[in-house]
């Protein structure tokens, strides 16, 4: 079912959407005539979007005092009502988690605008707020349902507000230090180098460990129920252990498709040609040299070649799966494959779902939306080359972009601290300890110590500059590692592991 909250947030994403292409039409034409019109777009787009979050939240409350009446036997009345009404606030899956993210980082900008006027931000503020808006809108898992008993809590209400804000906030400080370290001197090559670098481990990231040369590549096939909710197609089947026992495996279920994962290859190997070429005209001091620049882009058009293999995969009907026995046979194929289980005549197993069984676009979202970031980093380091004069000059002076990322993390810093704190806290209401080293708290603390660091070498031993701007940067890597990583399950098992699809 298609809440209200949800065509919301569509209208708030086009509004951002229009602002990215003022503000790039403003970037390349240096019409800043466009500039108003694109914060105003992006005001306009933050204002649906708060109202979308708030629909949001009286939608939940309904689905939690629904839950709450039929199990008590008794309409409720009075602050009761209202108490429950209000329990269950927009942001508890991945889907409103990164609703609500992308409103925080919004609202921060929005109030740098105003203060400083510093308008090449809300190019960078508004792309990534698309890019999460895109993401939440292609996970399968967006329903409103009861909160679980872990979820009760009013510290919820605290931990995840604190969150949203001060990871806002450091995606703020990671853009102003990035804009330093470009008006600092960093040269696009250096920054080519280590684009192509990241595009190559995170390419082999979408890869998950198949070969990125044999070009092969997987989508998890999908179906629909009779009330039209989407959801990934998943086999259960018992398989042997080493120690004579059989356990049950709960695995998705892939085809591979054709060529998405042989231009992904060609991409991959064009930057890693790229980031060499890079590196040599570094060592040699060829200032002038392009052949880095060329791969690159070659690089950066086949991504989009990729991409665009990817959409049309998942959108031209051509994968389909319409008959029992054409599923039982991907089973035995897959459970062959990965187990070690030949024959698979007696295989007992339970699919998820009915058929037919289709490959759509909510299949691999994350590997889409790496897939968009890669892109769009990508198209900007291609700007860069070929227009890095003109757009460095655009940039604010050193000294503004300096001090306002350091303002900015000092806001940040204590929302982090109050994050952990408030956490913790939650924690032993629901799980009886205040800390026990989950992956989620283990990276948490490790941001922390990351920011800390940045304010006590910047406070204590006057570390300003391109030093601090590389910390930000940093930080803010770990930052989502520690806030989509943990969660994706990137580090194995946990209590924050909720981002299936």
């Amino acid at each position: 079912m298609t809440h209200f909250s949800e065509k919301l947030f569509l209208v708030a994403f086009f509004h951002y959407l229009a602002a990215v292409v003022l503000y790039m039409i403003m970037v390349a034409t240096a019409k800043h005539g466009v500039r108003k019109l694109a914060v105003g777009l992006s005001i306009g787009g933050t204002v649906v979007h708060t109202l979308g979050l708030l629909v949001r939240y009286i939608e939940a409350g309904l689905v939690e005092l629904q839950a709450f009446e039929q199990a008590e036997g008794h309409a409720l009345a009075g602050w009761e009502r209202w108490k429950v009404l209000l329990s269950h606030p927009p942001f508890t899956n991945l889907y409103e988690s990164l609703v609500f993210f992308a409103w925080g980082v919004m609202v921060i900008y929005l109030v740098l605008e105003f203060r400083y006027k510093l308008s090449l931000v809300g190019l960078f503020a508004n792309a990534l707020v698309l890019l999460a808006l895109g993401l939440s809108s292609l996970l399968t898992d967006r329903e409103i349902t009861p909160l679980v008993p872990a979820l009760q809590s009013w510290w919820l209400h605290m931990h995840v507000a604190m969150a949203a804000t001060g990871y806002g906030a450091f995606l703020v400080a990671a853009v102003f230090s990035f804009m330093f370290l470009l008006k600092d001197g960093v040269g696009h090559r250096r920054i080519g180098l280590a684009l192509s670098l990241v595009s190559v481990l995170m390419l082999l990231g979408v890869a998950r460990g198949t070969p990125i040369l044999s070009g092969d590549y997987s989508m998890t096939l999908v179906s629909k129920n009779a009330h039209g909710k989407t959801s990934l197609a998943f086999a259960e089947f018992e398989v042997p252990a080493r120690d004579g026992r059989r356990l049950t495996a709960d695995v998705e279920l892939k085809r591979r498709v054709p060529h998405t994962g042989a231009l992904m290859s060609l991409s991959a190997f064009a930057f890693l040609l790229a980031a060499a070429a890079y590196a040599v005209q570094g060592r040699k001091g060829k200032e002038h040299g392009r052949a880095g620049d060329w791969l690159f882009t070659a690089g950066t058009v086949m991504l989009a070649g990729a991409l665009a293999s990817f959409v049309a995969n998942a959108t031209g009907g051509g994968i389909r799966i319409s008959s029992e026995e054409e599923i039982s046979s991907l089973v035995k194929s897959f459970a062959a494959d990965r187990f070690g289980m030949a024959g698979g005549e007696s295989l007992n197993f339970r699919v998820s779902g009915a058929v037919p069984y289709v490959v759509g676009m909510r299949s691999n979202p994350y590997d889409f939306a790496i897939l968009v970031f890669l892109l769009a980093v990508a198209a900007f380091q291609v700007f860069l080359a070929f227009r890095h004069e003109s757009f460095v000059t655009a940039l604010p002076e050193k000294r503004v972009l300096d001090n306002t990322a350091y303002r900015v993390t000092l806001f940040a810093f204590p929302m982090m601290t109050l994050i952990i704190v408030t956490g913790a806290v939650w924690a032993h209401y629901a799980w009886g300890r205040y800390w026990g080293w989950d992956p989620k708290e283990t990276w948490s603390l490790i941001t922390w110590f990351v920011y800390a660091f940045y304010l006590h070498a910047r406070i204590t031993h006057g570390w300003t500059g391109r030093p601090a701007a590389v910390i930000s940067v940093i930080g803010f890597a770990v930052v989502i590692f520690t806030y989509l990583g943990v969660n994706l399950g990137l580090t194995g098992g946990g209590l924050h592991v909720y981002g299936k699809g």
